[in-house]
């Protein structure tokens, strides 16, 4: 016998050790061996409403001590500042999807589904990636993933959600710029003639503030456009610190804006006095003002509309405007009221009410659980997770996709021929322009090439949306296996999500409305397909007798409302 296996012998001698020294050599390398590659991915647009998102620095601070908690392999940070918004224009994010496919990296780590994708084309590489097990797993600071069929459809419901996710950080910017505006600041662009300061006000900006306060007065003493156009064009006129060409439209705007007399309107909501505000100093006088724009012209151009009136904000949103009172049958109103606990702490619950003077049940009210708790009980009675029911939805996603697939066809042959149309026409401004020698007929031509351009840009980007869908379209379409989990785990999907944004979209695509009496659901219309999956003669015996049912773990809503 050897050196080394006597001392081997010595040390192991009961089955424990034994049992410790094979776990080290077998099961411990092999762990790490399958110890998943994670790349880190954070995102963060500088166009529109993404700039005001979370930082890079925040994301990967975040997500590091995420992965850190779960120890998590991260062997690669990818950083973008580009917008989700279309497709296959975010290098980072080929690049990772690409090395994930190579298999050099296991899964991928990020702050919120939305950073990964806000399109539906790489939202559904991503789900195919996860589905052939190419992409083994994925990880976020801000939202719960399991890599399950129900998982991947909260998942695919995350990145529809991505723009309305958008929309209410959108909402939020607004806010924020609307008490910017009655400070008297200006978020956009520096007005003509004007610079702003770090504090985003405006200022006389020299020599260019002189010219187009001598425009409107050469406008009030009669001069044409062209000739305020040619007496500005030929004194060096800048704008952000660049000569910058006058022409008919942009002077037309500058004449009509009510900012030049010290009046900011923004928006349909927002009108400043800005002399009230700061010290800001008018290149025309009102009066002179309302000379020059002709008072018709001043209404068609500022013309007051429903739009001005505030709308009112509320935070109550789930399944809003589809809940209808059983006794008078108009919709109620919805909100959310709080209640002030023990231990000072307030706790707030979501109710729908009705408002009609004339009704029975006017301004009493009915929780939104008592929808909630209808619905997961509904679906528990109607066992939906048959074969044969996905037959019947295989049938109808099939029918809904030929239809969608012929009218987005009809919509892409018009497209492509507008698109056409308006490349020759661009041709033809290009040729004019070349040949043209008169400057002020090249102004317009050159205005009328800027516009063509736009308009090819606008009908490529939805030429590209169109081709996406039509591509895609199948993608989300359950398997078998799929569907059968997915409706076999719904009632608990809905009872544990407390994310009041996620359940109105679950709720409001299999539902169309509910009636609500005597606090109890009275009727309800269901969309298709679900509809079709519904046995009705179990619904109509449900709604007639059902018991107590299951109780709702609570909504996420505005300072823990429930």
């Amino acid at each position: 016998m050897s050196n080394k296996q006597s001392n081997l012998s010595a040390s192991i001698s009961t089955p424990q050790e034994f049992t410790d020294l094979l776990y080290r050599m077998l099961i411990e390398p092999q762990q790490e061996a399958d110890l998943l590659k994670y790349i880190l991915y954070v995102r963060k647009s500088t166009e529109g409403e993404e700039r005001q998102a979370r930082s890079l620095a925040d994301q990967v601070a975040e997500c590091e001590e995420l992965s850190q908690q779960l120890g998590l392999n991260v062997v690669k940070v990818y950083r973008e500042s580009e917008s989700a918004k279309d497709p296959d224009i975010r290098p980072q994010f080929r690049e990772m999807v690409d090395r994930i496919k190579a298999g050099r990296y296991d899964a991928i780590i990020a702050w919120h589904p939305d950073r990964l994708a806000r399109n539906m084309k790489e939202a559904g590489e991503l789900i195919d990636l996860l589905d052939k097990g190419v992409i083994r797993d994925l990880k976020f600071k801000s939202f719960s993933f399991e890599n399950t069929a129900s998982g991947k459809m909260l998942l695919g419901m995350a990145f529809v959600l991505s723009k309305q996710y958008s929309d209410q950080l959108s909402d939020n910017v607004k806010r924020g710029n609307k008490r910017s505006i009655a400070e008297g600041k200006y978020i956009n662009t520096a007005k003509h003639g004007y610079y702003k300061d770090a504090a985003q006000f405006h200022h006389p900006n020299g020599n260019n503030f002189v010219l187009i306060k001598q425009a409107f007065q050469m406008k009030l003493n009669g001069k044409t456009l062209n000739d305020i156009i040619l007496y500005i064009n030929s004194n060096s006129y800048q704008h952000l610190g660049k000569l910058y060409e006058m022409n008919k439209s942009r002077l037309s705007e500058i004449l009509r804006d009510p900012f030049y007399t010290g009046v900011l309107i923004y928006g349909a909501d927002s009108i400043v006095d800005l002399t009230d505000k700061c010290d800001f100093i008018p290149a025309v006088s009102v009066i002179d003002f309302l000379r020059i724009n002709k008072i018709s012209d001043l209404t068609k151009g500022f013309k007051v509309t429903s739009q001005l009136r505030s709308k009112k904000y509320t935070s109550a949103d789930l399944l809003r405007g589809r809940v209808v009172c059983g006794v008078c049958n108009f919709p109620f109103s919805s909100g959310i009221t709080y209640k002030y606990l023990k231990n000072g702490s307030k706790k707030g619950y979501y109710y729908y009410r009705c408002e009609n003077k004339k009704c029975n049940f006017h301004n009493k009210s009915i929780r939104a659980k008592v929808i909630v708790d209808f619905v997961i009980q509904l679906i528990r009675k109607n066992k939906l997770a048959t074969k044969h029911n996905y037959k019947i939805y295989l049938n109808q996603m099939n029918t809904v996709i030929k239809a969608k697939a012929q009218e987005l066809t009809s919509e892409k042959s018009s497209v492509v021929q507008k698109l056409n149309i308006k490349r020759k026409s661009l041709d033809q401004v290009k040729q004019l322009l070349l040949n043209e020698t008169d400057e002020k007929v090249k102004l317009a031509f050159k205005l009328d090439y800027k516009l063509t351009l736009q308009k090819i840009e606008e009908l490529e980007i939805r030429l590209d949306a169109i081709n996406n869908i039509l591509n895609d379209s199948k993608s989300f379409i359950f398997s078998q296996k799929e569907f059968l989990e997915l409706f076999q785990k719904m009632p608990d999907i809905i009872a544990q999500t407390r994310d009041m944004k996620l359940l109105d979209t679950i709720l409001q695509n299999m539902f169309l409305n509910f009636t609500i009496k005597n606090k109890k659901v009275l009727d309800f219309q269901a969309k298709e397909p679900f509809n079709i999956l519904l046995d009705h003669k179990k619904s109509a015996a449900f709604l007639k007798g059902r018991g107590s049912g299951t109780r709702t773990r609570g909504l996420t809503v505005p300072n823990g409302a429930r």
